[in-house]
């Protein structure tokens, strides 16, 4: 199994064939009211993503790319099971684990897929199309974004430290979570943001990969849709795991903790002491 083969015929088809689908299927759903339609050309690529996200059209474009995504997947990798956003993990070993398509403020146009082997990790791309990015790993390939490579950087955390971002779906004082956060802002006097939109973790761990973000850190989520992001922290010499270290509850989508390796040891020694 060559990896960066199949990362490259990933990357082709949600470049050529995803985006083209989306752009489609938008003008198909948003005509009415539309003064000009959406074209590959059409600079205006950004404003009309955002606007197919205002119309709340998301429903539609996950239900027509799922099954176009799971077809060439398949004949990629056969052997692969899938394991979609929202549904159950597969049987297999190895699995495609798929976000088709996030639609929210900070993650708007997001199809994201990971090739996951076990527990490991072997491929991930992030296409946010609303920015015109795409963020791609490949074990032993390293972390790229548009030909850059991607490096989390070196920072340990400091009562300066600011950049940081935590997803919950509760308030702070409502969660088990609590004191964890608690401590996070005593001993470093850093002010934890907290993001209660989960597709946004995507967004966050890949500004962990290259280096802008110190840390993101979320609770209770859908692990499909931070697959790829996770892969890309990892492969741009990253640290993801769950507040024990572990995948387990990271792969059942109850916690991460995303950041570079100094980091990482920092909030684990914190994490043991509560």
């Amino acid at each position: 199994m060559n990896i960066k083969d199949i990362t490259d015929r990933v990357f082709e088809y949600l470049d050529d064939k995803i985006y083209l689908t989306i752009v489609e299927k938008w003008n198909e759903l948003g005509k009415a009211g539309k003064k000009s339609t959406v074209t590959d050309s059409n600079p205006n690529r950004q404003v009309e993503i955002h606007n197919l996200i205002r119309r709340q059209h998301n429903d539609q474009i996950v239900t027509f790319i799922r099954p176009l995504l799971e077809n060439q997947l398949k004949a990629i990798v056969p052997e692969a099971g899938f394991w979609f956003s929202g549904s159950p993990p597969p049987g297999t070993t190895l699995k495609w684990v798929v976000s088709p398509w996030q639609n929210e403020p900070m993650a708007s146009g997001i199809v994201s897929v990971a090739l996951q082997k076990g527990d490991e990790l072997l491929m991930g791309i992030l296409a946010n199309l609303s920015r015109i990015r795409v963020a791609t790993a490949a074990q032993g390939s390293g972390a790229h974004e548009e030909n850059t490579a991607l490096k989390v950087n070196e920072r340990l955390l400091t009562s300066q430290s600011s950049n940081v971002q935590c997803f919950i779906e509760k308030r702070i004082t409502e969660t088990p979570y609590a004191p964890l956060v608690r401590v996070l802002r005593h001993t470093y006097n850093i002010p934890v943001q907290v993001n209660t939109v989960a597709s946004n973790i995507s967004v966050f761990n890949t500004d962990v990969a290259r280096g802008e973000l110190d840390f993101s850190m979320g609770y209770h989520f859908h692990y499909p849709d931070i697959a790829a992001s996770v892969c890309i922290a990892e492969q741009a010499g990253g640290v993801v795991t769950d507040f024990s270290g572990g995948k387990e509850k990271l792969l059942g989508g109850e916690e991460f903790f995303c950041s570079n390796p100094l980091i990482h040891r920092q909030f684990m020694e914190l994490a043991k002491q509560l």
